[in-house]
C-alpha cells in the first residue's frame, strides 16, 4: 500500500491524515475501557488546569469551530464530566468546567493514555519526537 505514495510527490496534508488517523486509533483503543474519545481525554486534561475556560477559547485551543467543539463535549456533559453554562458576567460567554467526576474519570483515564503515550514514544527514535513536534508547530504557526 505504501507504493502508492511516492515519497518524492509526498503530500504534507496526505501524510499527516493518515499518521493522525493511525495514532488516533491507537489512544482510543487504549481509551477504550472508559469509553473516551481521544479528544475528550485532552478536553479534560485541559479543563483540569483551569477552573473554567471560554467555549471559544477553548474551541480554538483545539483549532476547531464552536459547534464543532460541542459536538464532542456532548458525551462528556451527559456523562456529568463537564459542564457547561453561562457566563453571570456576560451570558453570551459560555463558561466551560470539569467536574468532580470528570476529574475522576480523567484519574482513571490518565495511566491508560500514559501506556499509549509510551508505545508511540517507543516507536520513535530518542530525538525524533522533539524534532517532530518543532516541524508540527511551524506548520501551526500562522504567522
Amino acid at each position: 500500500m505504501d507504493d502508492l505514495f511516492e515519497p518524492e510527490n509526498s503530500c504534507v496534508a496526505l501524510h499527516l491524515r493518515r499518521l493522525s488517523r493511525v495514532v488516533t486509533r491507537r489512544y482510543e483503543d487504549a481509551l477504550r475501557p472508559l469509553n473516551l474519545k481521544s479528544f475528550q481525554f485532552s478536553a479534560l486534561v485541559a479543563l483540569s488546569r483551569r477552573e473554567t475556560i471560554a467555549q471559544t477559547n477553548l474551541a480554538k485551543a483545539f483549532g476547531m469551530d464552536v459547534s464543532t467543539l460541542n459536538r464532542n463535549l456532548k458525551p462528556l456533559v451527559a456523562r456529568g464530566a463537564i459542564e457547561i453554562a453561562s457566563n453571570p458576567k456576560d451570558g453570551r460567554v459560555r463558561l466551560i468546567k470539569i467536574t468532580s467526576a470528570g476529574l475522576k474519570l480523567l484519574d482513571q483515564a490518565m495511566p491508560l493514555w500514559e501506556a499509549a503515550q509510551a508505545e508511540a514514544l517507543g516507536r520513535l527514535e530518542p530525538e525524533a519526537w522533539p524534532d517532530l513536534r518543532r516541524g508540527m508547530n511551524k506548520l501551526l504557526d500562522t504567522d
